[in-house]
């Protein structure tokens, strides 16, 4: 309960504090004839499916379509639109990756940031893993490492060369 309330709460604060940048990389797709906003299904906490939104891409082959494309996949910033599912209480800020395969639903909301596994065959393992032994010390970890990685810092604080 503390977790969820907490989730909303930053991602509220994250909505407001970045809705200048929001409305800005909306009109940039926009003006290139892009789709502003996508969205795709996937499983949700036991089961139930919801719609990830993410930044759309833009449609124009100019420069400016092609470098605002590039930055937003590196930055991770295409992401940024799940923080509304985090205000709906669909994800979580961190858990999980979101399910895909109806046979094994997730028993707990899926996250925005997750345990991130050096193959991606080990991903399915380590978000089960990351289920069995939920802590808010593990949660601690994986944002700080999403930081440090959205900051380009190595897990120590020094920057990458």
């Amino acid at each position: 309960m503390i977790k969820h309330g907490f989730d909303r709460v930053v991602s509220l604060l994250a909505l407001i504090s970045f809705a200048p940048f929001i409305l800005l990389v909306i009109i940039a797709i926009l003006i290139t004839g892009g789709q502003a906003i996508r969205s795709e299904a996937c499983m949700g906490e036991s089961g139930r499916m919801i719609r990830l939104y993410r930044f759309g891409r833009p449609a124009a082959r100019s420069p400016l379509a092609r470098r605002l494309s590039v930055f937003l996949a590196q930055s991770g910033l295409e992401d940024m639109p799940l923080l509304f599912n985090v205000l709906r209480g669909e994800l979580s800020l961190i858990g999980p990756r979101p399910n895909r395969d109806p046979g094994a639903p997730h028993t707990m909301r899926p996250g925005l940031f997750t345990p991130k596994a050096p193959i991606a065959e080990a991903q399915r393992a380590l978000d089960l893993d990351y289920i069995e032994h939920f802590s808010l010390a593990r949660d601690a970890a994986i944002a700080r490492a999403a930081i440090c990685e959205a900051l380009g810092l190595t897990r120590t604080g020094k920057r990458r060369r």
